[in-house]
């Protein structure tokens, strides 16, 4: 064995050293690659605040989102949000939280890895959280009242209104909670149900004033238009506590445009396939100053149709026209008083149509008449307070023919209310006042007169607790004169109490629950007298015991943002019993043995990406009376809609409504059907083009069985569907 140098042992002792420190430098130098370029892709970051812009209140529950990373965040309760892993130099940050405007903002991080930003943000023109809610008393903001109201808004009242200008009727046909039903086929009278309930517990009150009970009550829809309305609200379940009397359903209040510098001045003309034309107009604007004007008129023709060839009119033939001015004087900064008058004339035959004859059916014509005065003077001190003074005066007078019969009656309906309301800090919100009211109703042959007075008093507080918390709580005391003729005055009292909550922990949630009660004077007018007629019915009497409404609401409400996709859930429940609940036995009104009781839910899916919105509704009532349901309370209702808009440019839309099988007052159950309608709109500077297709398919009840029953009185089969089938219409609106 050949021996090795000692200088040949250091040499590679050397280079075994050599070696070592060279992968050691390279693992560093591979390690620092690896680090370097995970900083400049990965480590770039936000700190972000969002404040709204007036209040500067912390939003939490805004969504941050950079699409290209595909990375996001939440805003926290103080409306901070982190977000790490932004990949590029220069990323697009999007910002958005349902009801307010969504920003856009590129980030640069070509100088720094993190960047620090607040942004405000503003409430957008359709958001709801800066909608005022005036059937509250206190003018509260939306999201502010625990006390739960639907706002229906001004956008969505003109398109609806262009789809059907003769009636309301179309703006509640996708509404959770709401069913129209069609309460005569001789005269098309429609009322409203809510949560599964009788129409004539559905109070309809114009700007806070009830003008619409009573005799002409069936008529109230059908009569009333969406032009010069600002918004529509609607409260769900008893609320005798607010309104006194027959709101034990709801409570609809129509909400007056009211005149601004800005001069408003539109027409329109609408025409349908089924012999319908509506036409009017609509203006708004200062005269002076201190007075404004409101006016708007309309007139509306509709030929009798007989859709399924049986010799009736499935439309009945009609002529209406309305007037409508309405003053505003503002009398110095702190006071002002607005004084309206609303006339409409209504003439209207249905039943046999032309030379026709057949057994058992004839002719029937309802000529009606509605004048009402609305009158509103609201004056603040130097208190923070605010004094209101409201007065409404409603006449109707309608004479109905059939052959030989006739029917004629009036009715002279008075409100008069006081109430002040004064807001002594943050926390509390005061209102209380005192009420008169009276329903005067004469008819011809005397015996079914009836003359209501009621004296009423209320207060309730909306109490903030903290930021998340809130109630507001109520009681009203009635007291009520009932005489009839040749009976002895009676008089009874009410005490109805109503506690709300809302709790919100933060911006993205939402939880209210509501107690409340309410009642109404026997009557009349329902839906089976709508259909049957007044002849041959007994006279009220002082044995019958006004209805009474025992009523619990709730509700939660989640926005959630997916990216650009904004979702919101609101989920509604609802329990309702109704004690000595008056129908039409025989010729005579009896309370029920039992109390009705209802119960079930309202579920809402709202999505918006972009200009694209969809709605899903469901509505579920179980309703009991009598061991039987309440008739013409569907039990399962479906609505999904969807909508394409470019704002300015033009709007396409879809409906789908499935309606399930539902008890009818003669013991049978009518079908299920499924309706489809469709609309167009397109925007052209000044004027809007729209064209409507309802019930696309041509359903009709008539599909199914003959819907006039040949008998002496000429009645139509209960009615739950369409009498009508398809309808197209198109429409222009022209603003001058």
């Amino acid at each position: 064995m050949k021996s090795i140098s000692s200088s040949s042992i250091f040499l590679l002792l050397n280079l075994q050293k050599t070696t070592k420190q060279i992968s050691k430098i390279l693992v560093c130098t591979c390690f620092l690659q690896v680090a370097f370029a995970f900083s400049s892709h990965s480590q770039n970051s936000i700190i972000v605040q969002i404040v709204e812009a007036s209040s500067k209140k912390k939003l939490e529950g805004v969504s941050l989102y950079l699409p290209s990373s595909k990375v996001g965040a939440l805003t926290d309760a103080n409306g901070r949000a982190f977000v790490s892993g932004i990949k590029s130099s220069s990323e697009l940050l999007i910002i958005s939280l349902l009801g307010y405007e969504t920003i856009a903002k590129t980030l640069d991080f070509s100088s720094k890895n993190q960047i620090t930003l607040q942004f405000l943000l503003k409430p957008s023109n359709q958001s709801q959280s800066n909608v005022k809610v005036a059937s509250t008393r206190n003018d509260n903001y939306i999201e502010q009242t625990p006390l739960n109201v639907q706002v229906i808004d001004l956008q969505e009242i003109e398109n609806k209104f262009l789809q059907n200008p003769a009636n309301l009727s179309q703006v509640f046909t996708s509404i959770s909670g709401l069913d129209l039903q069609q309460t005569s086929g001789l005269s098309g009278n429609v009322q409203v149900r809510m949560q599964g309930l009788d129409g004539k517990y559905t109070q309809i009150l114009k700007d806070g004033i009830p003008l619409f009970g009573g005799l002409g009550n069936a008529f109230a829809l059908s009569q009333l238009s969406g032009q010069g309305l600002q918004q529509i609200e609607i409260i769900r379940g008893a609320n005798g506590t607010l309104y006194g009397g027959d709101g034990m359903a709801g409570v609809i209040n129509l909400v007056s445009k009211k005149p601004s510098k800005q001069v408003e001045k539109n027409a329109f003309l609408s025409q349908n396939l089924q012999g319908g034309t509506d036409l009017g107009g609509f203006y708004s604007g200062k005269l002076s100053d201190y007075l404004g004007l409101t006016l708007q008129a309309m007139a509306n023709l509709q030929s009798g149709i007989d859709v399924d060839k049986d010799g009736i009119a499935d439309i009945a033939k009609g002529q209406r026209f309305s007037i409508n001015p309405k003053f505003f004087y503002e009398i110095d900064r702190r006071t002002h008083l607005d004084f309206g008058i609303d006339f409409v004339s209504d003439n209207r035959s249905g039943g046999l149509l032309g030379d026709a004859t057949k057994t058992g059916f004839f002719s029937e014509k309802n000529n009606t008449n509605r004048t009402t005065t609305h009158l509103n003077f609201e004056m603040k001190d130097r208190n923070a307070g605010i004094l209101t003074i409201k007065n409404g005066i409603t006449f109707f007078n309608r004479n109905n023919t059939q052959n030989s019969r006739s029917f004629k009656g009036n009715q002279l309906g008075i409100y008069n209310e006081i109430s002040y309301r004064y807001t002594p800090n943050k926390s509390h919100d005061w209102v209380f006042g005192g009420v008169y009211q009276s329903d005067n109703f004469k008819e011809e042959s005397s015996k079914l007169d009836y003359f209501y007075r009621s004296f009423g008093a209320f207060i309730q507080d909306d109490w903030k607790i903290n930021p998340q918390l809130s109630l507001q709580a109520g009681l009203r005391t009635d007291y009520v004169w009932r005489t009839y003729p040749l009976v002895r005055s009676r008089g009874q009292g009410y005490v109805m109490p109503r506690l709300s909550v809302l709790y919100k922990p933060y911006d993205a949630f939402t939880a209210r629950l509501s107690g409340s009660t309410g009642y109404k004077n026997p009557t009349f007018f329902n839906d089976q007298t709508d259909r049957l007629g007044l002849w041959g019915v007994q006279a009220l009497n002082n044995k019958l015991e006004a209805e009474q409404a025992y009523n619990l609401n709730a509700d939660i409400a989640y926005t959630r943002t997916f990216g650009d996709i904004v979702a919101s859930i609101n989920q509604g429940f609802f329990v309702t019993q109704i004690n000595n609940h008056l129908s039409l036995v025989g010729d005579a009104f009896v309370p029920a043995t039992s109390p009705v009781k209802i119960a079930g839910f309202e579920s809402n899916l709202y999505l918006k990406w972009h200009d694209f919105k969809a709605h899903l509704a469901y509505t579920y009532t179980h309703s009991n009376l009598n061991e039987m349901p309440l008739p013409f309370a569907p039990k399962n209702k479906t609505v999904l809609s969807f909508s394409y808009q470019k704002q300015g440019n033009f709007k396409v839309e879809t409906e789908l409504m499935m309606v399930g099988k539902q008890y009818l007052d003669n013991n049978q159950f009518g079908q299920s059907y499924g309706l489809i309608n469709l609309n167009a709109e397109k925007q052209m500077g000044k004027y809007v083009l729209i064209a409507t297709i309802r019930n696309l398919g041509n359903v009709r009840q008539s599909n199914w069985q003959n819907v006039a029953e040949a008998n002496n009185q000429g009645l139509f089969v209960p009615i739950y569907a369409p009498l009508v089938g398809s309808i197209l219409s198109v429409g222009a609106r022209a603003k001058l």
